[in-house]
């Protein structure tokens, strides 16, 4: 049985005092900043190896790559919420990491948005004439949204696990609160 260990907060309001906005904050920030990195990073290695290789094989290994570095980006951000949560308790922490992969992933959504507008248009007219149809177009991005839901669900479980491995280091890590012995003296 797994039991979860709470801390006294010193004057503020529980209600107040259960969101720790800091560490989600932090959490957010990392794990959109390290999906940019492995992003661009997977990017410069597409580039590289897109001359020796067929279009299948490197839109497998391009979605292989989003979903691996998407895991442990989201699992790092949820163990960094879990750590930095005050209060040690699995279920605060692993909303606090819920809460981190939704900003991130709205954060992601608007950048590949912005800045993939313009290239979806112009890859649009490509795949179209490519592929020959407008229905065959779309089927493929169909099946890229379906992909890109799977990975945000499996992403969204990676935070919660990070967040409860975060907190059971937090745990273990924090010494428990000892309560003040009083002794009573026997009346004679």
């Amino acid at each position: 049985m797994i039991k979860e260990l709470t801390f006294p907060t010193r004057g503020l309001t529980p209600s107040l005092s259960r969101v720790s906005w800091g560490a989600i904050w932090a959490s957010a920030i990392f794990t959109t900043a390290l999906v940019v990195v492995f992003l661009v990073l997977g990017f410069s290695i597409g580039l590289a190896v897109a001359p020796t290789t067929t279009p299948a094989s490197l839109a497998f290994a391009a979605g292989l790559w989003w979903f691996l570095t998407g895991e442990v980006s989201f699992f790092l951000g949820g163990w960094m919420a879990g750590r930095l949560t005050p209060i040690a308790s699995f279920s605060e922490s692993v909303i606090h990491a819920l809460v981190s992969w939704g900003m991130s992933t709205l954060a992601l959504t608007y950048l590949v948005l912005g800045i993939g507008a313009g290239l979806l248009g112009n890859a649009g007219g490509i795949m179209g004439g490519a592929f020959g149809t407008a229905a065959r177009g779309a089927q493929i991005v169909g099946g890229v949204g379906v992909f890109a839901f799977l990975v945000s669900l499996s992403e969204m479980f990676a935070a919660a696990v990070g967040a409860r491995t975060g907190t059971r280091l937090l745990v273990a890590t924090r010494p428990l609160p000892q309560p003040e012995r009083q002794v009573e003296t026997a009346r004679v």
